[in-house]
């Protein structure tokens, strides 16, 4: 899997969220393959490895794997908390996966609002400039 791009979104002072959307098109549609590592407090934890998470693109269209709406798409999942959509959806997540999306979705979520959508919530284009939680660039 070719990796898209890596998004560093800062949880508390201390501790960070690493997310790395891969290129999951193996499987013959749109299909980006999502991997979350803690960082911060001592040794990385990977808190969804590679391919336990992942989204799909539009079926029809032009839907760039690693543009803005991506990003954001991306991000949505991985903020995904108990309550936000039907109970089924969290059957498969550990209890690590469910601690992990009840602290700090929301604070997920805000980051990428703030920086992928606009005023009224939609993605965005493009960005005005470079991509502020983009690492490895």
């Amino acid at each position: 899997m070719d990796k898209l791009f890596t998004l560093r979104i800062a949880l508390t002072q201390k501790l960070a969220a690493i997310v790395t959307a891969y290129d999951g098109n193996g499987i013959g549609r749109e299909r980006i393959d999502i991997e979350v590592t803690l960082e911060g407090e001592g040794e990385p934890r990977t808190i969804f490895p590679k391919g336990s998470m992942y989204v799909g693109g539009p079926a029809i269209g032009r839907f760039c794997l690693d543009g803005v709406a991506a990003r954001e798409l991306v991000l949505s999942a991985v903020a995904m908390r108990e309550g936000d959509t039907d109970k089924e959806y969290f059957d498969d997540y550990t209890p690590e996966q469910l601690e992990f999306s009840q602290q700090y979705g929301e604070t997920i979520n805000m980051a990428s609002c703030y920086t992928y959508c606009d005023e009224d919530g939609n993605a965005l284009d493009e960005l005005d400039g470079p991509d502020p939680l983009e690492i490895d660039a």
